[in-house]
């Protein structure tokens, strides 16, 4: 008896041990809420003179702008933008008299560009709201002038592929827009007056780099260099009129390069210490009081800092001495201030910002940009820098991170995709994926997507290759198990997640991509054509041109057969770069041939929102573990729900596969409408000048086609069109009689298109098109409208027998004439001033109201009102 109740002791002994042992295991997974939790202060900026500091906050998930004086104790601040108000960007003036912010207005969908005085009694406390546009890329305020403001605007004019950039001056509100006939990847140099005086931009197929002078806006090009690749970086010293920019001019040195050009055009490339033919420098420092180069920067298995500079190197090396093992980077580089201020970081602590007094030597703490990761760093994974040789005998850096008070032996593994090359500075930053993975008990290799490659390859078969050699890697360093390897990524990473388990599937157990396409066919087709330098950016990451083989020979949508491993997806449905369509069509194909796929779309809100992220990463975190190990938080019934809420299912997608649903399922073509019930009155805005007529429409059924009849009673023209509709939504047949001109479009799936792209693509995967003719507005009416609704389709235009994308976006609800309705923005994704607004009744899904913009008639303004 005594002896049964010793084995019973020793039992519950164990079992309370394992107990503990399970219990101090499953608390050392940090919750989501802690490793992703926001910024709580960034862009932090010091004023020119050096008298303010100014930071945006995180106040309930928007930006606010503060500013506060640095001659005081602690910071002291004062609020500058609205507390309902998010700020994308801002920038002070030369004078440091000025903020100027730039907030986007989600339900217009612009930018607004605001101006605030500091010093200035009128102004002082106010802010004045100076311009708005469809988007802001770039402000550049005067040096001598502080008043003289540019800003450089994406999309295009109406008269030019260009994007318009406009002067403005402050205090007085005026506007001149100063039309520039130059692609929109123009960079522009200004003079001692603020002046245009050259312009540098990349020749055509990112060939050739032209620098160009212009003193009254005509193009004269100085000189013109060759160059393999993109540059990077430009500085002109004013001084000595040279030009130093980081790119490389030799395809056989498969580097990046510093570069001088002097006024007449010569080029020499900066001789620099390396014992690496492919150093890649990524960063040139300036002093922004002498406007000298004084540092250059490159990843060389570790961040590195090169120092031109004495002075710099010596304040440096004195912030290194304080801060050992972490990086430093000074935000103000200017000789002229008495105080620096410099970011520290490392990979487990959050940056923290500190005031380094120069007369005493002192560093003193400021504000820490996320001080709830600070507390937990003693419970974060530290990582360190490893390189390997890839298959085509390249050398590649990477990050390795193994979990926090564990043995590396034997560990699952987690293939990171950085989605970006080399990290782009030389500082090491706390990384939220990397750390949520770790502490969930994965090695984590991080390898950066390659731009560097041998000639006749891409980014696309040299990454899939650096993939392979990493994996090789790891296994020979003995600390992972071979068996338990997926790979994670986002956006590009995301994508090389779905093509590694595509064209290496022996490789992985999973994989996880969020956010990234898997039709590059589509990513690279639905860029309009007026955004040049994205497009440039997309030529040169295939390495030597883009051509239709590569697009689909790198598409995992084209070889969905390949696919045996687990996969995991996350979309948003309002990304751009990604078809929807594609993505909902592989995950149909795998669920057909039984593959393990998990399908996470957002409707509303995209997963940036930290309840969304808090779903996802609960999400992740259970595949990983049933397909590799490691180690989960159990989840929550409210979380579970909401995991289900955003998964789509295998009948859902089926249902769903077109963008437009059959023709007899939408409740605005049924023939229970008559003529008597469709008036509507149009009025023509042109040039100042208003016309207004009226218009019949009538719908109908003749041979099982849908026909919408509209009929413009106007005594100077009258018009009529009719389109037919065949059941899948397209448009097959549209006929338009005008006392004008007379039209005939035939097209359908076997009809030639005018344009290659969409002949070649129309093989390729099949799409819904629509023409812009009477009846858009029910086809529109007819879809799944809903709250922040969102969706793109292709649109042909009769008139000039083209096509055009054209996203469609629900901006909002309002009430009208006492009835609720969803406002449709319909935008051409090529020109964003052309658009139209659809006011379409919740109920019946017909059109009560339409404003239609065109840009290159004059901006004509149409506006559809039913009577």
């Amino acid at each position: 008896m005594k002896y049964y109740l010793c084995f019973f002791c020793f039992v519950i002994s164990c079992l309370f041990t394992e107990s503990l042992r399970a219990q101090k295991s499953t608390s050392s997974i940090l919750h989501q809420e802690i490793l992703f939790s926001p910024e709580d202060y960034r862009n932090v900026q010091i004023s020119p003179d050096g008298r303010w500091i100014s930071f945006l906050k995180n106040v309930q998930n928007k930006d606010v702008l503060y500013f506060s004086p640095t001659d005081i104790e602690s910071l002291s601040p004062n609020l500058v933008s609205e507390a309902d108000q998010s700020v994308s960007t801002y920038q002070w003036s030369a004078d440091s008299k000025t903020i100027l912010f730039v907030v986007k207005d989600q339900m217009m969908q612009k930018d607004i560009l605001y101006y605030r005085s500091i010093d200035n009694p009128l102004y002082k406390d106010k802010n004045v709201r100076l311009f708005e546009t469809t988007s802001i890329q770039k402000i550049d305020v005067g040096k001598e002038n502080p008043g003289k403001v540019f800003v450089q605007t994406s999309g295009r004019s109406p008269f030019s592929n260009s994007s318009p950039l406009y002067q403005l001056t402050l205090f007085d509100n005026r506007v001149h827009e100063i039309e520039i006939h130059v692609p929109n990847s123009v960079q522009y140099i200004f003079n001692s007056k603020d002046e245009i005086q050259y312009y540098i931009t990349q020749g055509h197929k990112g060939e050739r780099m032209i620098v160009s002078s212009s003193p009254q806006y005509a193009l004269d090009t100085l000189f013109e260099v060759p160059f393999y690749g993109l540059i990077e970086q430009f500085h002109w010293n004013k001084e000595s009129n040279k030009f130093y920019f980081l790119a490389d001019i030799s395809p056989q040195n498969l580097s990046t390069h510093i570069y001088e050009i002097d006024s007449l055009g010569e080029v020499r490339q900066l001789e620099l210490k390396s014992t690496d033919k492919n150093l890649k420098f990524n960063n040139i420092l300036i002093d922004d009081a002498r406007q000298e180069i004084v540092a250059y920067q490159y990843q060389h298995i570790s961040p590195h800092t090169q120092w031109l500079s004495s002075y710099w190197k010596g304040i440096n090396d004195s912030l290194q001495k304080q801060f050992p093992n972490k990086s430093i980077q000074i935000l103000n580089l200017n000789s002229t201030h008495p105080k620096i201020y410099f970011w520290v970081s490392s990979d487990v602590s959050s940056p923290e910002l500190f005031q380094y007094v120069l007369s005493t030597n002192q560093s003193k703490l400021i504000l820490i940009a996320n001080s709830s990761i600070n507390k937990i760093q003693r419970l974060l994974s530290t990582s360190k820098e490893i390189s390997y040789t890839s298959i085509d005998g390249t050398n590649i850096y990477g990050t390795l991170t193994y979990p926090s008070q564990q043995k590396a032996k034997n560990l699952p593994l987690v293939i990171w995709v950085q989605n970006q090359e080399q990290k782009s500075n030389s500082i090491k930053s706390y990384e939220p994926d990397i750390q949520f993975l770790a502490s969930r008990g994965y090695a984590v290799l991080q390898i950066y997507c390659r731009k560097i490659f041998p000639e006749q390859k891409n980014i696309y078969s040299s990454t899939l290759e650096d993939i392979q050699a990493g994996v090789q890697f790891m296994i020979q360093t003995k600390t992972i198990s071979p068996e338990r390897i997926a790979i994670m990524g986002k956006g590009l990473g995301g994508y090389f997640a779905t093509a590694a388990v595509t064209y290496l599937p022996h490789l992985f157990k999973a994989g996880v991509n969020l956010l990234g396409t898997n039709d590059l066919f589509y990513s690279y087709y639905s860029v309009p054509d007026q955004w040049e330098e994205k497009k440039r950016n997309i030529q040169y990451l295939y390495g030597h041109g883009v051509t239709d083989s590569i697009l689909l020979k790198y598409s995992p949508s084209q070889f969905t057969e390949n696919i045996q491993t687990p996969l995991f997806i996350a979309q948003d449905s309002s990304h751009q770069d990604v078809s929807l369509q594609e993505i909902k069509k592989m995950v149909i194909q795998l669920f057909d041939r039984k593959i393990p796929v998990e399908y996470l779309l957002t409707q509303k809100e995209n997963f940036q929102t930290q309840k969304n992220q808090r779903i996802l990463y609960s999400a992740i975190e259970q595949f990983l573990m049933k397909n590799i190990g490691g180690k989960a938080i159990e989840i929550s019934e409210s979380d579970k729900s909401a995991i289900q809420h955003l998964s789509i299912q295998p009948e859902v997608l089926k249902s769903s596969l077109w963008t437009i649903q059959e023709a007899d399922t939408f409740p605005t073509l049924r023939p229970k409408f008559r003529a008597s019930d469709l008036f509507f009155q149009v009025t023509y805005e042109y040039q100042g000048e208003k016309r207004v007529v009226d218009l019949q429409r009538l719908i109908y059924k003749s041979n099982n086609r849908w026909v919408v009849w509209d009929n413009f009673k106007d005594n100077l023209n009258k018009r009529e069109e009719q389109v037919f509709y065949i059941p899948d939504g397209q448009v097959m047949y549209v006929e338009t009689n005008s006392s004008e001109e007379k039209l005939q479009t035939t097209f359908g799936k076997d009809s030639i298109y005018f344009n290659d792209f969409l002949s070649v693509y129309q093989k390729v995967t099949p799409q819904n098109y629509l023409a812009q003719v009477a009846g858009l507005d029910m086809i529109i009416g007819g879809l799944a409208l809903e709250k922040y609704y969102h969706s793109y389709l292709m649109l042909f235009q009769p008139y000039s027998k083209s096509f055009q994308l054209v996203d469609i976006s629900v901006v909002t609800e309002e009430e009208y004439n006492h009835r609720e309705h969803f406002v449709v923005k319909i935008t051409n994704t090529a020109n964003t001033d052309d658009y139209t607004l659809l006011w379409i009744n919740k109920e019946s899904r017909q059109m009560s109201k339409s404003i239609q913009q065109i840009s290159d008639k004059g901006n004509l303004r149409i506006t559809i009102e039913k009577k």
